[in-house]
């Protein structure tokens, strides 16, 4: 999922309610529009939208629709599909995070290990489950501290906290 920030540019796709004299000319082509407000976790954004004759217009509350949801019957928005491919670019495979998050929490796992003072085998071991934590499996065999394990867990958004 992409996370949606103010200044992001999205496409609006025009379905309902339209404001008098919003042009569209050919129902096939987005509009361009830019986020202006973030409401929430994300899911609706208020919306300056061009319209095909390049006036512009506030849109509040439109859903945005991540790639994997189906088109609402409702004006929405979308990603365009360059900023899908650079997002997929930077998910480190299998884990849903970026490349930069993965790289924080192979750090921090790297400062457990060294503040632990295993070593060989041991260390092995732990490297192997921290990974399984990585990527959001439960065990814990390596005896990490319940801290340690939970650091491991965080969300993506709060590793650069």
């Amino acid at each position: 999922m992409i996370k949606p920030t103010v200044g992001r540019v999205v496409w609006f796709r025009p379905v309902v309610g339209l404001p008098e004299g919003f042009h569209t000319y050919d129902g096939t082509q987005p509009c361009s529009a830019i986020v202006t407000y973030v409401w929430g976790g994300g899911d609706y954004v208020n919306l300056a939208v061009f319209d095909h004759g390049g006036d512009v217009h506030a849109f509040t509350s439109v859903p945005l629709r991540q790639e994997d949801q189906l088109a609402p019957e409702s004006n929405y928005c979308e990603w365009m599909p360059y900023q899908i491919g650079q997002a997929k670019k930077d998910e480190v495979k299998g884990t849903g995070l970026s490349e930069s998050e993965m790289s924080i929490r192979i750090q921090l796992f790297a400062i457990i290990i060294n503040q632990t003072g295993v070593r060989s085998h041991d260390a092995a071991e732990r490297a192997l489950e921290a990974l399984r934590i990585l990527r959001g499996e439960t065990s814990n065999k390596a005896g990490l501290q319940p801290a340690q394990s939970e650091a491991l867990r965080l969300k993506p958004d709060q590793t650069s906290a």
